[in-house]
């Protein structure tokens, strides 16, 4: 077992998810970052468990129920490239794009890790930027707008600049692209990309912060033609929206160790 040749820790969604509705409501991926007694028998484990590398240095291992990403401690993004000081695993609640991702296990101390304002973060429902430097700046934009609609979250000043950045660079479509490539369930096409452009503009012009976007879906307009008012056609009905967990309120960190 990986875990077995040093001290591990979960991080991230996994726990984010965990802590707002339950382990019945996670369906994403487990992630794992080990600091290894010794990097050559860590990798010869990694290459007997038949484990892909990612296209982000660590590890992808496909499980009966979940997919696991492992990285060793050094080869993580943030370490690798330098943008925060990566000493001991303790260190990675510094390494994480979302807030809201900035909270660790330690399988070893069987104890979770964050800084004290982190349940306070979630508990308010306001997602904002923990670190800005990333490797996926357009995803991270996607993801933003999906965990607001997910968790019915506002998100922070910074966090509004950096999507606003994204769409303004990108445009809806690639937002909508990256999503279709991403995950199974898109939503964005439901959206009014220019409203929400909109409010985030004006969000940054103003430096005001929460924002509220309006994520609600939208029944597109029918071109109506000649016979329209003898037999007009059954309005469509719009897309439903992806199966959200219901909320809940933030569970505590002793309620999330016992899960």
């Amino acid at each position: 077992m990986l875990l077995d040749h040093g001290p591990a820790v979960a991080i991230g969604g996994f726990l984010r998810d965990l802590l707002l509705a339950g382990n019945r409501a996670f369906k994403s991926d487990v992630d794992f970052v080990v600091d290894p007694r010794s990097m050559p028998a860590f990798e010869r484990a990694v290459e007997r468990l038949g484990a892909k590398v990612n296209k982000f240095g660590g590890y992808g291992i496909a499980l009966d129920r979940w997919k696991v990403d492992v990285w060793p401690l050094e080869r993580t993004w943030a370490a690798v490239n330098g943008h925060v000081p990566v000493a001991t695993l303790h260190d990675l609640v510094d390494v994480t794009f979302f807030d809201w991702d900035a909270v660790l296990y330690s399988v070893d101390e069987q104890r979770l890790i964050a800084k004290s304002c982190y349940f306070d973060r979630v508990r308010r429902r306001v997602i904002d930027i923990n670190l800005e430097p990333n490797p996926n700046p357009l995803g991270n934009a996607v993801r933003a707008l999906r965990y607001a609609y997910k968790w019915e979250a506002a998100i922070g000043t910074r966090l509004a600049q950096h999507v606003a950045r994204q769409i303004r660079d990108n445009g809806w479509g690639r937002m909508m692209a990256s999503e279709r490539g991403s995950f199974t369930n898109p939503m964005l096409a439901d959206l009014d990309g220019a409203a929400i452009a909109r409010m985030l503009q004006r969000c940054v012009e103003t430096g005001s912060g929460p924002v509220s976007l309006p994520l609600a879906p939208v029944q597109q307009a029918l071109p109506l033609g000649d016979t329209a008012s003898v037999n007009p056609p059954r309005p469509a009905r719009p897309r439903p929206r992806p199966a959200m967990p219901r909320k809940r309120p933030v569970a505590s960190a002793s309620a999330l160790l016992a899960v």
